[in-house]
């Protein structure tokens, strides 16, 4: 017979999503990488690591991003326009970035077990520079 009152953790698990290497329509351009904006899911405790890296390289910085609802509200009290309750939905966050290359490629990552993370878009901020030589 099973046994369905046993709980049984295994490690963390660590879920990612790895982009593509985006050269923002031109891959001769040196591009100044600014930010990145995300669409994703509130989401009560649950977080992502955004990691980045430039030509083909190495990581050069990541950023743990909460994704868990910013207020809060105490139980029977909430001033108007202050308070939330019950706040949970989508939300746009923002990632700074570092540095100049061609292409650019972002890791989006969770090592928690029973976290998951719903990401629905991402928009990568750049300027163009000069052609490199």
């Amino acid at each position: 017979a099973l046994d369905a009152t046993s709980v049984y953790s295994i490690g963390a698990i660590d879920g990612y999503y790895q982009t593509k290497n985006y050269d923002m329509g031109s891959s001769v351009k040196v591009k100044n990488f600014l930010a990145m904006l995300f669409w994703g899911e509130e989401a009560s405790s649950n977080e992502v690591t955004i990691s980045f890296s430039e030509d083909f390289g190495s990581t050069i910085d990541s950023v743990t991003k909460s994704l868990a609802p910013s207020g809060s509200s105490l139980w029977d009290v909430a001033l108007w326009d202050v308070g939330t309750w019950g706040v949970s939905g989508d939300k746009i966050y923002t990632v700074k970035f570092k540095g100049n290359g061609n292409v650019i490629q972002v890791k989006f990552q969770n090592n928690e077990i029973d976290e998951t993370y719903h990401l629905y878009g991402f928009n990568i901020l750049a300027t163009m520079l000069d052609t490199k030589q």
